[in-house]
């Protein structure tokens, strides 16, 4: 992506200077030749582990992308139980549908046979 140096927002081949030119210069051109018509590439932004962007994304003249960022909110020790439980319960609710699902794949024919079949399996 390029960037316009009189702007610092992304190109989007619009005329420069009344010159429509391809979006193809970006990888043809030398830094030297983008510049002269006010163009440079965009240098992304690395977010650091365990933080997240907030606001929106500005570009310095240098094409560096300008980004205001926080930490991410850690969950509290109650939070964390809680979404521990909640995965629990769904890990068993999974468990029982496939153990029902493997019982009728078995063929037995009637429902009242689940505990037994099941009990056999363990």
């Amino acid at each position: 992506m390029l960037i316009r140096t009189d702007t610092l927002v992304p190109w989007k081949q619009e005329r420069l200077n009344g010159i429509a030119y391809p979006r193809s210069i970006e990888k043809l051109w030398t830094v030297e030749e983008l510049a002269a018509i006010g163009l440079v590439a965009k240098i992304p932004f690395i977010l650091p582990a365990g933080m997240r962007r907030v606001g929106p994304v500005t570009y310095n003249p240098a094409g560096q992308e300008v980004v205001s960022y926080e930490p991410i909110p850690q969950p509290t020790p109650e939070e964390k139980a809680e979404r521990k439980a909640q995965e629990i319960e769904r890990l068993i609710e999974m468990e029982d549908t496939l153990s029902k699902a493997l019982f009728a794949l078995s063929g037995q024919p009637n429902i009242a046979d689940y505990q037994t079949w099941l009990e056999e399996l363990v």
